[in-house]
């Protein structure tokens, strides 16, 4: 009797421990605050990138030595509404304009999917706005997205290899002068 009743319990106990574990929400892990000096040091050491400039970051090309923001504290702040993303690399700067700053950062979403983006920050080191200039997968190997960044604009070809015939479409995005992007 005694053991049926240490069974139940602990039956009643593991229920309750796993639903304590379900409704625990997960973690924002895409938010990055770095402190100020180490990726200002950082940051003045990146390299420009002359525009125009072509981005055709993909997994043949890409190497992950680029500085790792999961591991530098900075007063860049940003989030990038994605869940599961790793790998956050630094890449390098374009000089778009005087009034906001322009970094492009490179990013797992899983093992399959790297992502590119281009995020242009006020003078506070906040995010004005973001978008992905360069896109590969290799699951399927059948999406590939590469951009031309122009100074006041940015055109973005999408690769779809899905079909036999191959498609391809651009879109245009218009940066103003506050740092935002406007698709055309």
């Amino acid at each position: 009797m005694l053991k049926l009743l240490y069974t139940l319990l602990s039956i009643v106990l593991c229920i309750s421990c796993s639903q304590n574990i379900q409704t625990q929400e997960k973690p924002n892990n895409t938010q990055k605050i770095v402190e100020q000096n180490t990726l200002k040091e950082t940051v003045q050491t990146l390299v420009f990138k002359d525009i125009p400039y072509t981005d055709s970051t993909n997994f043949d090309n890409y190497e992950f030595q680029e500085t790792d923001l999961n591991k530098l504290p900075t007063t860049y702040s940003f989030d990038l509404n994605k869940e599961n993303i790793s790998d956050i690399r630094l890449r390098y700067k374009l000089n778009l304009s005087n009034k906001f700053e322009s970094l492009v950062i490179s990013y797992l979403l899983g093992e399959h999917e790297l992502y590119t983006t281009l995020i242009n920050f006020d003078q506070n080191k906040k995010a004005i706005d973001m978008l992905d200039i360069a896109y590969d997968e290799i699951a399927e190997s059948a999406f590939r997205s590469i951009s031309v960044i122009s100074e006041n604009s940015i055109t973005k070809y999408q690769y779809n290899f899905m079909n036999e015939d191959e498609t391809l479409e651009a879109e245009n995005y218009e940066i103003s002068e506050q740092g935002f992007f406007t698709k055309n």
